[in-house]
């Protein structure tokens, strides 16, 4: 293979590279002609002129190896003998030497910048609550056994949405009763108290209406989960905290398989799933689940990895770069969960590849019982870091708050979802940690999906995946190191949003709808060729709900913004969306403002929640 004649950046190696090399995706190519390209390599900077076959030897080394290596590889898939495979391995060679192939060492130096960040503390466990006082007595139990059998002291807070009066004060005595035993401060705030701390963010100087937004659902949406998030946040500005939904045990489950190692990835998706059939599972002894996320909560990236083989097979050039640039931190962790999956719906299964599809499709009884159940095992085998928020499960969630981070969408479901991709779009030196643990999540009774709920899935997105398709949209492109100016530039990008006219935004939803409605498709559609419409009962459900997508993406109403209280009318339906985008924007715009605020009263002994 000669060299692209006539240039002034030939690729030439700069004496035999060693180690093991990979290829990344996001390489800028410029056409030059001739059948030469000019290649900008994303994560090592470094640029050459290559012929434009060159491209496909780059894209084939999608994992770190030895040269000889990937020669041998892909003179097998070109059915070479050895003896040909010579001019294929000078070639490696020199795109290794020219640094479009990616040395490992480089991958080791960025990780060495980014190991700062001691370890720190959890300080603060936030429980949101709802009309489930039992539920918050068991949860309340499990963490002070867990305290005082590992010695730990907490602020545990209880935020209380409960409707009722009765409920509310039942909460509370379950904390007074606890005063005596809990080996720390107990707290409790209500819907009163978060209206009350609106109005001392207002005095403070905060916008009002964005205060009042972020802690109180003035409108009674079913859900408000993130009102009682919002308040956790605030009340622990400035220290690391820990939400543990009431319905989650102090409990752990091992993750099958669970290896040395760490892992960087940048899958939207770094979990495996199991499913489990066992009826009376053993919980175990109590576990101190604050100490589990400190494994990498708030640390630098590069000493979460520090003295473990490091895989990075999975990471992406965006994810190596900004690791590079930002020195990153682990702000948020997430552990696993075993039991109820938290997931409003089982369409995600339709779409598993690799060891997880595999043991869903054992047989067609254990595929049918995981698409009527909402049981399963999710979870890393590793301590696995990433970029991406996509999974970011609110029912045990660290977060590293010494520095700001976004607010939850106070309102719908999924704010967990939403606020992962915020914080993925807005804070570069951010990322996420997933921990090698499986916490137990039992709802009382348990849940089962409905029949329909296949259909239900393919009738259109629901409000919070429009919220996230329109913040992906306007998010910064090329985020600023500064949070606060790419949070206030996401604010500024929804309210502009809103400040549409009606019809003009209905326009913009129906368009983020159908854009959602045509990648679900497509993406049926690669799962059906990869396996080739394999095994049958699988198939006959994902050809079932790609119709049932193709034929409602056409229909008149598609993209209508559903259970917002608007009875099924699409033009209030719209309204009430358009005012949520708005709400959000100026909550977004005025976040850290409020997280300042919150932080310098409770330093004057004004805190979120107050004592029992």
């Amino acid at each position: 293979m000669a060299e692209p004649p006539g240039t002034s950046t030939p690729v030439a190696p700069r004496g035999e590279p060693e180690g093991r090399f990979r290829g990344f995706a996001g390489m800028r190519t410029f056409t030059l002609g001739d059948g030469r390209e000019l290649v900008v390599s994303q994560v090592t900077g470094a640029s050459a002129v290559v012929f434009t076959a060159d491209l496909k030897l780059l894209a084939d080394c999608r994992a770190f190896a030895p040269l000889d290596e990937h020669a041998r590889r892909m003179g097998g898939e070109l059915g070479l003998a050895p003896e040909q495979l010579g001019p294929i391995r000078s070639r490696l060679g020199q795109l290794a030497g020219a640094g479009l192939l990616v040395p490992f060492a480089h991958v080791e130096s960025v990780l060495r910048g980014a190991a700062g960040g001691d370890p720190a503390r959890v300080e603060v466990i936030g429980i949101p609550t709802r009309d489930r006082p039992d539920l918050l007595a068991r949860c309340l139990a499990d963490l002070t056994e867990a305290a005082m059998a590992h010695g730990r002291t907490f602020e545990v807070v209880v935020a209380d949405d409960s409707t009722g009066a009765d409920t509310r004060a039942a909460n509370r005595a379950l904390l007074r009763d606890l005063r005596g035993t809990f080996p720390g401060e107990l707290r409790y705030a209500g819907p009163d108290d978060r209206a009350r701390f609106a109005a001392t963010l207002a005095g403070a100087g905060c916008d009002p209406r964005a205060a009042r937004f972020a802690l109180v659902d003035d409108a009674g949406y079913p859900v408000a989960t993130g009102t009682n998030r919002n308040l956790l946040m605030l009340h622990a500005a400035g220290r690391l905290l820990l939400q543990v939904d009431d319905d989650v045990r102090s409990r752990v489950a091992s993750v099958p398989g669970a290896k040395t190692g760490f892992v960087l990835s940048s899958r939207s998706d770094p979990t495996e799933f199991w499913f489990p059939t066992d009826a009376a599972p053993d919980l175990g002894p109590p576990a101190e689940l604050a100490g589990v996320h400190e494994m990498m909560l708030g640390r630098g990236v590069g000493a979460c990895a520090a003295g473990v083989p490091v895989h990075a097979d999975e990471a992406g050039a965006g994810l190596v770069t900004r690791l590079g640039t930002t020195g990153g931190r682990v702000r948020v962790t997430v552990a696993g969960v075993c039991g109820d999956s938290g997931m409003g719906s089982p369409v995600h299964f339709l779409l598993l590849h690799g060891p997880g599809r595999d043991r869903l499709h054992r047989t067609e009884a254990t595929y049918r019982a995981a698409l009527a159940r909402c049981r399963v095992l999710r979870g890393v085998d590793r301590p696995t870091v990433g970029d991406d928020g996509t999974i970011c499960m609110g029912l045990n969630l660290g977060l590293d708050l010494r520095t700001p981070l976004p607010p939850f969408m106070p309102v719908l479901r999924n704010q967990d979802g939403v606020f992962g991709a915020v914080v993925r779009w807005c804070c570069p030196g951010a990322f996420f940690g997933h921990l090698p643990a499986a916490v137990w999540h039992l709802p009382a009774g348990g849940r089962a999906y409905p029949p329909d709920a296949l259909d239900r899935a393919a009738a259109g997105p629901p409000p919070d995946h429009l919220l996230l398709h329109l913040i992906r949209a306007h998010a910064p492109r090329t985020p600023a190191p500064d949070d606060r100016r790419n949070l206030r530039g996401l604010g500024e990008a929804l309210g502009g949003l809103a400040d549409l006219s009606p019809r003009a935004f209905r326009d913009v939803v129906r368009m983020a709808a159908r854009e959602w409605a045509v990648g679900f498709a497509t993406q049926l559609a690669g799962v059906l060729r990869t396996y080739s419409g394999e095994p049958a009962w699988w198939a006959a459900d994902v050809r079932r709900v790609a119709d049932r997508v193709r034929t409602a993406m056409t229909g008149e109403h598609f993209g209508t913004p559903v259970d917002l209280g608007s009875g099924g009318d699409p033009e209030t339906g719209f309204a009430r969306f358009r005012e949520l985008v708005g709400s959000f924007g100026r909550l977004v715009y005025h976040w850290y403002d409020l997280m300042d605020a919150a932080a310098d009263l409770r330093r004057r002994g004004l805190p979120a929640a107050g004592p029992v």
